[in-house]
């Protein structure tokens, strides 16, 4: 059976979600009754000053963070914690120092046990995002353009559903040739909604 928001198009539905960050000298609330709906096939930003609780929003979507009250639903199920239908592209790349850069890339498909058909993708991105040189060093070898490029393919690779970039976009990402595949492969490539939303219920910790 279909979950409530499914069966009215909406992928990602919050639902009066509220946190509060613990501190050994006081809580810090980060969110207060944050509602708001993503449609499939949107592309959606999140806008507003530092330390207003973006991040926070993306890892409790992601199911990194356990919200202190409300819900989110993803195709009408709730996210309890993390799946592989959701993509997460965190501010820093996390890249690991003692892995080359084709195992950082792959270490999701590794970990989920992925067949040959996603390594063969993971060659094409790293090619289409002029990576496939640097393949065998490691990240302290690179800049930190190239580094954020391998934390995005690292992102993609897996093919998730539904994607969460934090602050992803350099001045690079723009070039036709990387935007491609942030939509290629996906029905919805051909109907992206951009929409812009500055969310007023955040507060500044």
């Amino acid at each position: 059976m279909f979950g409530r928001a499914e069966t009215i198009g909406i992928r990602l539905e919050l639902n009066s979600i509220g946190f509060i960050y613990q501190t050994p000298e006081r809580e810090k609330e980060a969110l207060k009754d944050l509602s708001f709906q993503i449609e499939d096939g949107e592309f959606v930003s999140l806008v507003g000053p530092s330390g207003c609780g973006k991040s926070t929003v993306l890892s409790i979507i992601a199911g990194l963070l356990k919200p202190t009250s409300g819900e989110v639903l993803l195709s009408g199920q709730r996210i309890n914690g993390t799946t592989p239908e959701v993509g997460y592209m965190p501010q820093k790349d996390q890249l690991f120092g003692w892995r080359n850069i084709w195992l950082n890339v792959t270490l999701g498909l590794e970990i989920r046990k992925k067949d040959a058909s996603y390594y063969e993708k993971a060659e094409k991105l790293m090619e289409k995002y002029g990576l496939s040189d640097v393949m065998q060093m490691t990240p302290g070898k690179l800049s930190g353009g190239m580094r954020q490029r391998c934390a995005l393919i690292r992102t993609l690779v897996t093919d998730p559903e539904f994607l969460l970039l934090d602050e992803p976009f350099p001045r690079w990402i723009f070039r036709p040739e990387c935007l491609y595949p942030l939509t290629h492969g996906r029905s919805s490539s051909r109907s992206i909604r951009p929409r812009c939303w500055s969310p007023m219920t955040f507060r500044k910790a």
